[in-house]
């Protein structure tokens, strides 16, 4: 086909307008369908000739189950691995190869900016225990890169000692700065079962209970968070190992996802990934994300939600797998 990569620059992902996101999606799906022998091969099984492809909704979404047992790449060669930090119970965790660490933070600095503000604004707090002890985690790498880009001298991650949360959220204000607590689920309900003494300006929960409390539905977590850190900027990040990009939602819809430009989040059926919902029903969650572009952009995730027709979504829970179309696969690679 001729393509080369990269595909796009950070710049021309964030230059994009809604008009051009389905021809620059489609180059990438025909690329990836050349380059990529793990979506090669799914493509195969399904009986898909990239060739017939001719809209975005006709494009398969893999099974995102293929970045625990495949290596999703669609470029010879990689520079660094992300890996999931898992659930307790789980053994298989998810390995991400991508090209450029530079362009990974320059892209997740640009969803930052767009959906929340300029990073120099803010004081950056990673409260994110279950991550710590996982050194190719990507959450940690963009937390961090963002205290950089701040200008921040220590780069704070705490996780349990909240005397030292509280403590950077004044050192924060004593600096005119917005304190910010990127904050893991159970890590959040741990700090309002000690006591919240100093709320922070801002408050991103990224998910995740990891075993360590009973899932609540995002409704109800937010309205706790909102009684225990009044005052409180409260957003969620919807981002995860295998996607290059995150969503942020808006204090004032804090459980409604905003994707960046290049990123697009579609509904499909729960039993066949081939068949995208209109907006408004319920199924299982699929995302486009052309920062994934040397890996694979057009995934299926294991979330349930809901597309809305103003392109934001929403997180309904966890997909149970059931079988679906393509997976065998997994057996066969």
């Amino acid at each position: 086909m001729g393509l080369s990569f990269p595909l796009f620059s950070a710049e021309a992902l964030d230059a994009l307008t809604p008009a051009d996101f389905e021809a620059k999606a489609l180059r990438v799906f025909r690329f990836q369908a050349e380059h990529n022998a793990v979506y090669r091969r799914f493509l195969h099984y399904l009986g898909k000739s990239p060739e017939a492809v001719e809209r975005l909704d006709a494009v398969p979404l893999m099974p995102i189950r293929f970045f625990k047992t495949q290596r999703v790449l669609s470029v010879p060669d990689h520079a660094h691995v992300f890996i999931s930090s898992g659930t307790t119970g789980t053994a298989l965790r998810s390995s991400h190869y991508i090209t450029s660490l530079r362009f990974y933070h320059a892209v997740a600095r640009r969803a930052f900016e767009r959906l929340v503000g300029p990073l120099e604004r803010f004081y950056f707090i990673g409260l994110l225990p279950s991550y710590l002890d996982n050194p190719h985690a990507s959450l940690l790498s963009m937390v961090r890169d963002f205290m950089t880009a701040a200008g921040q001298d220590e780069k704070p991650f705490v996780r349990t000692d909240f005397d030292a949360v509280e403590a950077h959220i004044r050192r924060a204000r004593a600096m005119g700065r917005q304190s910010v607590v990127f904050g893991v689920a159970f890590a959040l309900l741990n700090w309002i079962q000690w006591g919240v003494r100093t709320v922070p300006d801002w408050i991103i929960e990224t998910g995740g209970m990891k075993g360590q409390r009973r899932e609540l539905v995002k409704e109800e977590f937010h309205a706790i968070l909102r009684e225990a850190f009044p005052g409180s900027r409260i957003i969620s990040e919807y981002g995860m190992t295998e996607l290059l990009s995150q969503a942020y939602s808006t204090p004032q819809a804090s459980t409604r996802m905003r994707p960046p430009p290049w990123m697009r989040a579609v509904a499909v059926d729960l039993y066949d990934p081939l068949s995208m919902l209109p907006p408004g029903r319920r199924g299982r969650l699929g995302i486009i994300d052309l920062a994934n572009q040397h890996s694979m952009a057009f995934i299926a995730t294991d979330d349930l939600g809901i597309v809305h027709a103003d392109g934001t979504f929403s997180i309904l829970g966890r997909y149970a797998h059931a079988e679906v179309r393509g997976c065998n696969l997994l057996m066969a690679l």
